[in-house]
Formats: structure tokens, sequence, C-alpha cells
């Protein structure tokens, strides 16, 4: 009898824990806050992306990461939105670069809530070699809860897209509050 409620135990523990998934573009984007009027003229469609390094992809068995095509595109998406970012095809007066520099997640989601911490650098520099540059480290948290998903994996992949999510948000309101002074 007691072999089977350690089997069930356990069973719970995995089904609650979970495979990992990695962090969805989706879910990392930041589309809802912006609007074209929010950016400056200068900014306007001026952003051009540039090389996004530091994301790694997701070891099922492990904890959900966060990939740099997937965060390039969250990035590219939220940019758009906001309607800085250059059209395709088009270069852009700025230079755009942005480095994953770290997750502080925990291994797990076993606990009811689970918090992630994403840092990232980025660097805006002119194109053509005039005008203002910004360089900004941005750390932000988010949290997901027990509401948020059944599932401790869920828990921390939600938290990881929040992360990213509330990060870009953050970037993009210091880059228009720089260019608009």
């Amino acid at each position: 009898m007691r072999r089977y409620a350690l089997l069930g135990v356990l069973g719970m523990v995995l089904w609650l824990g979970g495979c990992s998934s990695p962090a969805t573009v989706e879910g990392m984007s930041s589309l809802s806050s912006f609007g074209e009027a929010a950016a400056p003229s200068e900014l306007h469609h001026a952003i051009e992306l540039g090389t996004v390094t530091g994301g790694k992809p997701t070891n099922p068995l492990l904890t959900s990461d966060v990939g740099n095509a997937e965060f390039r595109e969250a990035l590219a998406q939220s940019l758009r939105a906001a309607g800085i970012l250059a059209t395709d095809g088009s270069p852009g007066a700025y230079l755009l670069e942005a480095t994953l520099v770290g997750m502080e997640l925990p291994t797990m989601g076993f606990d009811l809530s689970v918090t992630t911490r994403s840092t990232v650098d980025y660097r805006v520099s002119p194109t053509a070699g005039e005008g203002k540059s910004l360089h900004n480290v941005v750390t932000r948290p988010y949290t997901a809860t027990f509401s948020d998903a059944l599932s401790g994996a869920e828990r921390v992949r939600l938290a990881n897209e929040g992360a990213i999510r509330e990060n870009i948000r953050e970037f993009i309101d210091q880059l228009i509050a720089f260019y608009s002074n």
C-alpha cells in the first residue's frame, strides 16, 4: 500500500512539474501598450534591429528558457507595435543590438508562485554616425501564480515570457523618453 502511495505522489509531482516548453514569441511580445503617437517623430520607423544574442534553447527535461530567435522576433514585434521598427528592407536611422544577459529563475515551478527576472543589455547607436546613442541594461521581474497555470513547468514558462515582455516594454518606454528630450 505504501508503495502505491509513493507512486501516486511521484506521479502527481511529475504531472505538476511537467516537461518544460520554450518561451513563445506571443507571450514575450509587448503589443498592446504602445501607439505611434507616443514615439517622437525622430523614432518613427527608425530602429533597425541588429544582433540579438544571449538566448538558449529549452531542454524539455530541465526548465523553460528563452531562445535567440524567439527573443529577436518578440523584440521586433514589440518595436513594430510601437511604430519605431524600420520597415522591411529599409535601413533605420538607429541600430539596436540586444544581449539577453541572464534569466534568474527557479529550477522547477513547484512553488505556487514563480518569479523570473530578465536582464537585457540594449545598445542603440546612429547608423550614420551622428545622433544620440543609448546604452541601457534593463532588469524586470514577472511572477506567474498557481491561478495562471496548474503545471509548475507552465508557470516557469509564463514567468519567463512575462519577464521578457516587461523588459521589452520598459526598454521601449526608456527609448521613447530618451529620444523625446
